[in-house]
Order: C-alpha cells, then sequence, then structure tokens
C-alpha cells in the first residue's frame, strides 16, 4: 500500500509540474472555481501521480484517465460533505452567579470520591487490585491466572474477598454517614 504522508520524490514532483495542465483542465472543464477546488483536487491529483509512477500496470492507461478519476473522488467527497446536513448545538449563555456555588459543590464532591477511592484501594491487597485492573482491560480469567503464575480458580477468589471488602467499606461508610 503506498503512504501518501511523505512528500513526493524528485522523479514525482517533476512529474506532476509535467502535468499540471491535466488539474487545470479538470477544473476548467467541470467549471469548478479555482479558489475553491484547486486544493481539494490536488490532492486527488497528486495521489495519482504517486500510484501512476508506482504501478506500472497503470501505465496502459493514460495519466489524465488517472488522475481525473482520482480528483473526482476528492471534489465528490467534498460537495457530499458540504451537502450533509450539519449538526447543530444550543448555545446559551453561562450564569455565573447560578453556577458558581454548584461548581464549588463539584469540586468538593470529586476530592471526597478521590479519598473514597484511595481508603477503598487501601482496604484490597495489590493482587486483587492487579487482578482487577486485568479484568477491566478486558483478560479473562484464566489469562490472567496466567499472567500473574495463579491457579484460575484463585482469581475467582481473590475478587470475592475483594468484593466482601468493598461491600464492607460501603457499609461502614454509609454507617458513618447516618
Amino acid at each position: 500500500m503506498l503512504d501518501y504522508t511523505f512528500p513526493l520524490t524528485s522523479e514525482e514532483s517533476a512529474f506532476a509540474e509535467k502535468h499540471h495542465d491535466v488539474l487545470l483542465r479538470y477544473l476548467h472543464f467541470h467549471k469548478l472555481p479555482v479558489d475553491e477546488f484547486y486544493d481539494i483536487a490536488v490532492f486527488g491529483y497528486l495521489r495519482a501521480v504517486r500510484k501512476y509512477l508506482a504501478r506500472p500496470e497503470l501505465r496502459q492507461y493514460k495519466f489524465s484517465t488517472i488522475a481525473r478519476r482520482a480528483m473526482s473522488c476528492d471534489v465528490r467527497h467534498s460537495k457530499e460533505y458540504w451537502n450533509r446536513a450539519k449538526r447543530k448545538g444550543d448555545v446559551c449563555s453561562f450564569d455565573e452567579e447560578r453556577y458558581f456555588g454548584d461548581l464549588r459543590d463539584t469540586v468538593t464532591e470529586s476530592l471526597e470520591n478521590v479519598i473514597d477511592f484511595e481508603r477503598l484501594a487501601r482496604k484490597i491487597t495489590p493482587a486483587q487490585r492487579r487482578i482487577a485492573s486485568l479484568r477491566a482491560d478486558g483478560y479473562e480469567d484464566r489469562e490472567i491466572a496466567c499472567i500473574c503464575g495463579i491457579a484460575c480458580a484463585d482469581v475467582e477468589a481473590e475478587m470475592e474477598k475483594a468484593r466482601c471488602r468493598i461491600l464492607m467499606f460501603r457499609q461502614e461508610n454509609t454507617a458513618m454517614a447516618a
């Protein structure tokens, strides 16, 4: 597959300069304003240059045929994008007095959540945290067992112990809040 992210080689640049009139004729033939469509069509044109020189089987066709097809694709896609319905969102003013207090409350809640999370993290063992992290990453129990070097049954047992500790932590916090 051709990589179109690199600059053109000197051979490709020379070829592109030599056949630049293909691009201009394309825009003129299709009655496309140069100031609006040149930047769109030129990418298809340069892709066609790179493809035409890299793939010898394309030499059975005229370069202009390959270039017109590539430019037509880019122009068509741009027109489709421009004609596509755009998403709209309502913009409303921000009432600082109304939301300032709420913002402080949100920051306070976030801080409390972080503190609670840190306390909760101390309740479970490092092994349980690692198993939970691997599960969150999508690993299955047998894969976790292999990674941690434990039996598959131990993975579920560790997670059950962690669940019990988390439930006890929640009950303790609920009792303290009341």
